[in-house]
């Protein structure tokens, strides 16, 4: 008979479209268990490579138990009990907090039979509840940061995780176009079409037109900007100081700020983990850029500026 008290070899798994129930408890040190199996259905076979993917990187060992029908309760019992069978003597815990209402009830009848304990993670509290147990709710020591969730769900970081800070000559600069955006609006969206344009031919520099050099909105905006050292007007062209300034012309002010207003808000939000400018990739190849992302209470909230 298994007991909650001692670390599981072997954590049973219920596939779903959600990653971080099954994550956490076979991610953190007190439950971790040597391997894992994994319970597929046909729908859910691209979320278990992505489960698998994680925890292989965990070094937990994986194995799979496929799922002909998981909406036959008959089958779903037939499965697991032989499973059981084939591990009979093993140490193993089923987190029942994943899968199918179905797969869930037909494996915790099986757990019952086998003597597995059950638990059930709450994602929301980071919590692990041994059912059947007259035992308090455990809190987890592991919490999910944005690389694990992200793979857990199929996606893969093409870049590192950004964490940005504003240079300190940015400072002044950023407290005025945060403070008076809504004036801005009209030369912050020329000056942004400029940065873009620039950033499009691989250049630092981009000329003006007769109109923009006529802009005196635009001309006080870009004398802002030249005091903080970003970049340079002569004559009818704007030099940027260098591509990370360039960046921060088109838009990553913006960022920074939301990033910065993140930072303040972290007990409140319990936020958990929080980046700028990831590009992701998906299971087909597609990329996208995510502005700002944060984790808490174990999801993922993205930022469009």
């Amino acid at each position: 008979m298994n007991s909650s008290s001692t670390t599981p070899a072997v954590h049973i798994l219920l596939v779903s479209a959600q990653a971080a129930p099954n994550l956490l408890p076979a991610l953190d040190p007190s439950l971790k268990p040597q391997e894992a199996v994994l319970l597929v259905s046909h729908k859910m076979k691209e979320r278990a490579d992505a489960l698998e993917s994680v925890l292989r990187q965990a070094s937990v060992k994986v194995s799979r138990l496929s799922l002909n029908d998981e909406h036959n309760f008959a089958a779903l019992q037939s499965a697991l009990l032989d499973l059981a069978s084939a591990r009979d003597g093993q140490q193993i815990a089923l987190n029942v907090t994943g899968g199918t209402k179905l797969m869930a009830l037909a494996a915790q009848s099986v757990a019952q039979t086998a003597g597995w304990p059950v638990f059930y993670v709450d994602v929301d509290t980071d919590e692990v509840i041994w059912l059947g147990k007259d035992t308090q709710p455990k809190k987890l020591a592991t919490q999910l940061r944005l690389p694990h969730y992200l793979q857990g769900y199929g996606f893969r970081l093409e870049e590192g995780i950004a964490r940005p800070s504003p240079e300190p000559r940015h400072e002044a600069l950023l407290k005025t176009l945060v403070s008076q955006v809504g004036s801005l609006e009209n030369p912050l969206g020329q000056l942004n079409f400029l940065a873009q344009k620039a950033e499009d031919s691989n250049k630092l520099e981009v000329a003006l037109t007769p109109e923009q050099q006529d802009s005196r909105s635009l001309e006080a905006l870009l004398r802002n900007f030249e005091d903080a050292g970003v970049l340079t007007t002569v004559g009818d062209k704007i030099r940027f100081t260098s591509e990370a300034d360039r960046g921060f012309t088109k838009g990553g002010w913006l960022e920074y700020f939301v990033y910065r207003t993140l930072e303040s808000l972290h007990g409140p939000l319990g936020v958990r983990d929080k980046a700028a400018n990831l590009v992701v990739v998906d299971e087909s190849g597609v990329k996208n850029e995510l502005d700002v992302a944060f984790l808490a209470r174990n999801r993922l909230f993205v930022v469009e500026c």
